[in-house]
């Protein structure tokens, strides 16, 4: 195969300055991240016009949230997974000084960040078996992972240290396989160093890389064929001769030797999905096809039970074995552990409405974003039948594909409940939640389908990207074309921004549960608080033309007054929770509230006057309600703050902009229909 298809780093290798000698490769990303002391620069000097004070404002609001993080790896459960000895090994292999490499203490604290705060939401990596000391090619994936980790230390510039370095190994790594014709014989601990660098490049911020991601994701994806990566494992390699149960034997190396394969062959299919999940994300994200789509994957799915992949031995891999009665006496019943269920064959009983399948909330979590996929790709073919009319499609989708993809949403309800999932946030199940790393996933992104089946959320998302916060504007103001779908959406949106605010009245500490946001469930957040901003301008709109018009038609439905005021109760929860607005002027939202020149700025109602809003008799008064409430304005505002106080992923930077862009948008729309009335 050509070498363009098979590389995946080759056209990034500029962006990410990687180049011949590795001490040349490691000073220049160094000096990008060196000195992180020069940030703590007096916030109140920068000017808001401009765009390099406002990354360094950025910046700046990390290393000071970077203070408030604890060593974790100093807790006696979690183990520094790097030793001197391999510091020093990589320093001296490398060429490195002390002041090119972060110091041990600090790779052992971004490397346990990263199992506390990244690997409990995508566990593809079987962190008990990562021990670096035996396997010194695995040094990429240890510098990936602290890459990961060193983000949630608010330690960006150490972070893209250890991305630069990562990326140049594996570049080496390639190149040798390469002149030896063994592309085919790729390790795994490569392709996972390689998924991780997709989340660093899809949510860097960096227009430059971001414009790389797709060839990316596309080249890696091609090297998962051409290495069978997505083959049962079988296929390729078979398991230990079994002749009696496992559970029963005294032949501990036989027994460790199946406790392996059964590691390798989950931590394959898990790399595969999770794989799967950015691809889908991205797809969304940026109005393209899937290119991992689950057709294309024929692997199994995550194992049912979780505690048989965070054993760390196979004495406790036994015990759960003899916990659960799972048999294990044959190579088949060890194989059909291993694999799981064919993943394809399952959402095909999905799309079949058929599904009833014990699999796991991992396994329920594949089948959402597969959802997701599913609805995205019928959207796509919706939108691009050129031969017919807007209302041609509107009809076609409300009679044919929504109904269908209902459907399909409820079949995998049910299933999800059998498997133990929650559906609707209580007050005695937010613990359960908040306790549950899939949980706080799958609900987000469950809503997130729903959202999508209503509205063509992906020309939006596309826009936003791109960083074309005109095309953003135009695109969101589409959505008034067909109000009832938007109005269809925003109970899914609000739903979204209630678990957030839910998780921090439970945790009683909004920045860290802003820092333990899942990326996912980030770009929700953002997704619903556009959305529900627009729809409650289209309301205020209303109630403008009402108070001005001599022609007082009701266009305000009993919907519109129940969603108004359940978005005001909720607005209300999250400005308890979240700091009083103006009390950090350092803060990066506060800096943003300051360049949209009164655009974010708004008073909260007061909840008699909020309450009115559901009287019945006369609209007067509550037309002059929702004016004076400016609940548009205000959404937009506490996205802000949501996305922008305690960001960990760089992205939540992007998200926050375009917030801001759409508050002067509709701040212009909004005064330019006052003038207008004013002069008629």
């Amino acid at each position: 195969p050509p070498r363009s298809t098979l590389f995946p780093l080759h056209d990034a290798l500029p962006i990410y300055q990687v180049v011949d000698s590795p001490s040349l490769s490691i000073n220049t990303s160094n000096n990008l991240l060196n000195n992180q002391n020069l940030l703590s620069e007096n916030l109140n000097s920068y000017s808001p016009s401009s765009t390099n004070d406002l990354k360094k404002l950025f910046r700046s609001r990390q290393i000071d949230l970077s203070k408030h993080i604890p060593h974790t790896y100093q807790n006696p459960t979690i183990p520094g997974r790097c030793s001197e000895s391999i510091r020093n090994h990589i320093m001296e292999k490398y060429n490195l000084s002390e002041q090119q490499f972060p110091q041990l203490d600090d790779l052992n604290h971004y490397l346990a960040l990263y199992e506390i705060e990244f690997n409990k939401y995508f566990p593809f990596i079987h962190i008990p078996s990562f021990k670096i000391d035996e396997n010194l090619d695995q040094i990429p994936l240890l510098l990936s992972m602290a890459a990961v980790g060193a983000l949630y230390s608010f330690h960006a510039r150490n972070s893209s240290t250890l991305f630069n370095f990562s990326r140049f190994l594996i570049h080496n790594f390639m190149e040798v396989q390469l002149k030896l014709h063994k592309f085919t014989d790729i390790p795994l601990h490569i392709t996972q160093s390689l998924v991780l660098h997709m989340f660093l490049g899809m949510f860097h911020n960096d227009q430059e890389i971001t414009k790389l991601i797709s060839r990316q994701l596309n080249s890696l994806v091609s090297l998962i064929k051409t290495t069978k990566l997505d083959m049962p494992l079988e296929s390729l390699l078979l398991p230990p001769n079994i002749n009696s149960d496992l559970t029963f034997l005294n032949n501990f190396e036989l027994v460790d030797s199946c406790f392996k394969y059964f590691i390798l062959s989950q931590s394959r299919i898990r790399t595969i999905h999770v794989l799967h999940y950015i691809t889908v994300l991205f797809g969304i994200l940026n109005n393209s096809n899937i290119q991992l789509s689950f057709e294309n994957m024929e692997c199994g799915s995550p194992c049912q039970f979780d505690e048989l992949w965070n054993c760390k031995n196979f004495n406790e891999w036994i015990l759960i074995l003899k916990e659960k009665n799972l048999i294990i006496n044959s190579k088949f019943s060890l194989i059909m552990l291993s694999n799981g269920l064919p993943y394809k064959e399952l959402f095909r009983n999905l799309q079949n409405l058929s599904l009833d399948k014990e699999i796991g909330l991992r396994g329920m979590l594949s089948l959402l974003l597969t959802l997701n996929e599913f609805i995205h790709s019928e959207s796509e073919k919706n939108q691009k039948e050129n031969n017919k009319s807007y209302g041609a499609k509107l009809a076609q989708w409300r009679m044919e594909q929504r109904p269908y993809i209902e459907s399909l949403i409820k079949i995998w309800e049910s299933n999800y409940i059998k498997n133990g999932g929650l559906l609707v946030p209580r007050g005695q199940n937010i613990h359960i939640i908040n306790n549950s790393s899939i949980l706080k996933l799958i609900l987000p992104l469950l809503s997130f389908a729903k959202i999508n089946k209503c509205v063509y959320i992906s020309g939006i998302l596309n826009h936003v990207w791109n960083k074309d916060w005109e095309l953003m504007n135009n695109e969101i103001q589409n959505l008034n074309r067909d109000i009832e779908a938007l109005r269809d959406s925003i109970n899914y949106s609000l739903d979204i921004i209630n678990l957030w605010i839910e998780i921090i009245s439970i945790n009683n500490d909004a920045e860290k549960t802003s820092i333990r946001t899942p990326i996912f469930f980030l770009t929700c957040l953002f997704t619903s608080t556009l959305l529900i901003s627009e729809y409650l301008y289209t309301t205020e709109a209303w109630a403008h033309k009402y108070l001005n018009s001599n022609n007082n038609n009701n266009n305000l439905t009993t919907s519109d007054r129940v969603l108004w005021l359940r978005a005001e109760k909720i607005f209300k929860k999250i400005e308890q929770n979240l700091l009083p607005l103006g009390s950090n002027n350092q803060s990066y939202s506060e800096f943003l509230r300051m360049q949209a020149n009164g655009a974010l700025d708004v008073d909260i109602l007061d909840d008699e006057i909020a309450r009115l809003a559901l009287e019945p008799g006369d609209l007067k008064p509550i037309a002059q309600i929702i004016v004076s409430g400016k609940l548009s304005q205000r959404c937009l505002s506490l996205g802000v703050r949501i996305l922008a106080d305690a960001p960990v992923w760089p992205v939540a930077l992007l998200f926050a902009e375009a917030l801001k862009a759409r508050a002067i948008r509709s701040e212009e729309r909004r005064v330019g229909k006052e003038c207008r009335s004013r002069w008629s």
